[in-house]
């Protein structure tokens, strides 16, 4: 069935969706005190699904939860949201002592979008986590600030591959023409195929007369496959 079927209907449908959307917030709220790390995790989990940003206040403090993993999903539930007021917070979890919290932490930042986390993040790329430096790197794509494009050039360098994707994919977003040189450069000498095809693909995207020239003779396999890792 079909509300739009019925017209009269609808507004005590919607009304009755937004109270059960409300009641459930407030019961996973409250959820978040339970002593169970697995209870906190889940009702953090279901409260990012819900988007609702009346959860935002009590899903910082949850940013200090003892858990590790709660603290991660926290900040992956924040990002979903993408309420601004988060960044501050998220910001400081950059600096948390696991790998796997900083990580996400950086990917909720680049899903809020917000230009004012980018100089902290810029700091954050020196970390000797790949990890870290490859959600660091994904975050300023989707920012998508071209002040960034200096130190996502220098990415592509990365000892490690993946950090030097998320370069690419970043590059890409991104669309700086200043780029294009770097990205030729990674594409000509770049032996790893999947890679070197994400590659030829941010170079389409930037779409510079230099840009095409590169890979002109060049099929693009995987350009729907939007993030490289």
């Amino acid at each position: 069935m079909s509300i739009n079927q019925y017209p009269s209907l609808s507004p005590r449908i919607r009304a009755l969706e937004y109270r059960l959307k409300v009641s459930s917030v407030s019961f996973l709220i409250e959820a978040l005190k339970d002593r169970s790390s697995r209870v906190r995790y889940c009702s953090v989990a279901m409260l990012g699904m819900i988007g609702d940003s009346s959860s935002v206040p009590v899903l910082i403090k949850t940013l200090k939860d003892k858990n590790y993993k709660v603290r991660s999903r926290v900040a992956r539930a924040l990002g979903n949201i993408g309420d601004k007021s988060a960044v501050s917070e998220l910001i400081v979890a950059l600096k948390d002592n696991n790998d796997e919290v900083c990580s996400a932490a950086a990917y909720a930042l680049g899903n809020i979008g917000d230009a004012s986390a980018l100089p902290v993040l810029k700091k954050v790329l020196k970390n000797e986590s790949c990890r870290i430096r490859e959600s660091v790197v994904y975050a300023l794509g989707e920012i998508g600030n071209a002040s960034a494009v200096l130190v996502l050039k220098k990415a592509l360098k990365d000892k490690d591959i993946y950090v030097r994707k998320a370069a690419v994919y970043a590059l890409g977003e991104i669309g700086d023409a200043s780029a294009v040189p770097d990205l030729v450069d990674a594409f000509r000498q770049e032996e790893d195929e999947y890679y070197r095809d994400k590659i030829a693909y941010a170079l389409d995207l930037i779409g510079t007369p230099e840009a095409k020239e590169a890979i002109k003779d060049y099929e693009i396999v995987y350009a729907g496959d939007d993030i490289p890792f």
